[in-house]
């Protein structure tokens, strides 16, 4: 839990490593890596990829699960942590649109949980 509650403040607060730290203060072997290289390599450790277009979304967002083995839920938050959405995914799942009309601009944090709670993926998109 603390492991997600970490990847989401990064990715709400939209800080990075370089952010974290000044540059005088890093050792000289740290590597200082952007958040979408922490989400890339936090996803890439999981048998779960969801594919997410487009993004920045308008009207819709459509969300595509590749190698879902498992069911589980996307949960889809604002950048203040409030769940906009809940949405069941059983293995085998072809895809699904979500319909984004009664959202307002912003960064979206949308996170694939499998039934033991436990995050399997993670990711955002913006709405116009």
């Amino acid at each position: 839990m603390k492991k997600i509650l970490i990847i989401s403040a990064l990715l709400i607060a939209g800080l990075d490593g370089a952010m974290a730290q000044s540059s005088t203060e890093l050792a000289a072997n740290t590597t200082v890596k952007s958040q979408q290289q922490i989400m890339d390599e936090f996803n890439s450790r999981s048998n779960v990829s969801l594919k997410y277009y487009p993004n920045p979304a308008v009207n819709f967002l459509m969300i595509e699960p590749l190698m879902i083995s498992e069911a589980g839920v996307i949960k889809i938050m604002d950048i203040t942590g409030v769940l906009q959405a809940e949405i069941h995914l059983e293995p085998g799942s072809n895809g699904l649109t979500v319909d984004l009309t009664q959202y307002k601009p912003g960064l979206y944090v949308l996170a694939y949980y499998n039934d033991s709670n436990h995050l399997l993926h993670i990711g955002r998109f913006y709405k116009n």
